[in-house]
């Protein structure tokens, strides 16, 4: 791979491209310093490689001096009160329904995306728009390297932060600056253009729309959150009755097989009570096939609401609904039943062989 090549450049204290030179201007005439380390620049303005600023002697980073001089460049422009288009701050967000959201759990909720996305669960929370900024100021770390490019607007303030091309640096998260809202100039396709373009057209590049900037944080994201919190109450009350719905209908089904089975043993006692007033041995009282089939359908008629456990009788026999004719059947009376939410669903045999899916 090749290394990398530098188009930037201090020249008298303004930052140029080296596609501002003309061939006179070659090599040491070009009388440029570094970005980052203020050391001298030649311009190698060669018929085979591509021109671009390298070190005299004594270079520093490479990748710290092309991102250097490409902040300096954005300072240089903005700073002279060109306006720039800011885009449009929108959100794509998620609504649980079984949590309800607050201003420390909604963050993990909302994603800043680019103002292009329209898809739903979406919000436009401020519109784009240009900006003449007052002033335009660079911010560095301890090791002097540039970590941001703050921009002033009637008090209010703004963070551009460049992700440079990918030759320079494959890293392409940007993380927010301070607490102030912070903007993505993404240039990582952008090698090329960059290499062969004078900053007469790298500044149109720019302030054109076409630039990929993309919102890192934004103090305005709050403006969404009544919305927000109001789709959240909602979902989570209608989450809540349903779960309140389902736990009526399982207390139901659990009476229902209480009474069944209460019903079945007073009909036993009965039976005892009478056996020993006609001074007879008391007999168990066994139910016959369609004793039991009676009893069980009277316990599970009522209990299909749910499609996630298999519907049983006290008796332990399944019963399955048919979704043609709507009967409650045993298992038995059915040739296909359940499966992913029609667990107690199914077609039985009797309107299976009238649509004479099978022999009789």
């Amino acid at each position: 791979m090749d290394r990398l090549r530098n188009p930037f450049a201090i020249r008298n204290g303004s930052v140029i491209m080296i596609e501002d030179l003309s061939l006179q201007e070659r090599g040491l005439n070009c009388h440029c310093k570094c970005p980052a380390c203020n050391g001298d620049f030649i311009a190698r303005m060669g018929d085979i490689k591509i021109h671009h600023f390298a070190h005299s002697k004594d270079a520093c980073d490479e990748a710290l001096s092309y991102t250097a001089g490409l902040y300096r460049l954005i300072q240089q422009i903005l700073g002279n009160g060109i306006p720039f288009y800011i885009p449009a701050l929108v959100i794509a967000y998620t609504i649980p329904n079984d949590v309800l959201l607050d201003e420390y759990n909604i963050d993990s909720h909302i994603k800043f995306v680019r103002e292009s996305y329209d898809r739903p669960n979406s919000m436009l929370v401020s519109a784009g728009r240009y900006i003449a900024f007052e002033s335009a100021e660079l911010c560095v770390d301890r090791k002097n390297r540039i970590q941001a490019l703050e921009l002033t607007f009637m008090n209010s303030r703004i963070a551009l932060k460049v992700v440079p091309p990918d030759t320079v640096c494959k890293k392409t998260t940007v993380s927010p600056h301070k607490d102030i809202a912070t903007l993505a100039l993404n240039f990582t396709d952008d090698a090329e253009k960059i290499q062969t373009s004078n900053s007469k057209m790298f500044q149109e590049y720019l302030l054109s729309k076409r630039l990929d900037k993309h919102w890192v944080s934004n103090p305005k994201v709050k403006k969404a959150y009544p919305d927000l919190f109001a789709l959240n109450q909602k979902a989570y009350q209608d989450y809540m009755e349903r779960e309140k719905k389902l736990a009526e209908s399982r207390m139901l089904a659990a009476r229902q097989i209480e009474e069944a089975r209460k019903s079945a043993v007073r009909e036993q006692i009965a039976c005892v009570k009478t056996a020993e007033k006609t001074a007879q041995k008391p007999v168990p009282v066994i139910l016959n096939q369609k004793q039991i089939h009676k009893a069980g359908y009277k316990e599970v008629k009522d209990r299909f609401v749910q499609q996630t456990d298999p519907i049983r009788d006290s008796f332990n026999n399944r019963w399955i609904q048919c979704e043609e004719c709507g009967e409650i059947k045993r298992d038995s009376e059915f040739w296909s039943y359940g499966g992913l939410n029609h667990v107690n669903l199914g077609h039985c045999n009797a309107c299976d062989i009238k649509r004479k899916r099978r022999p009789v």
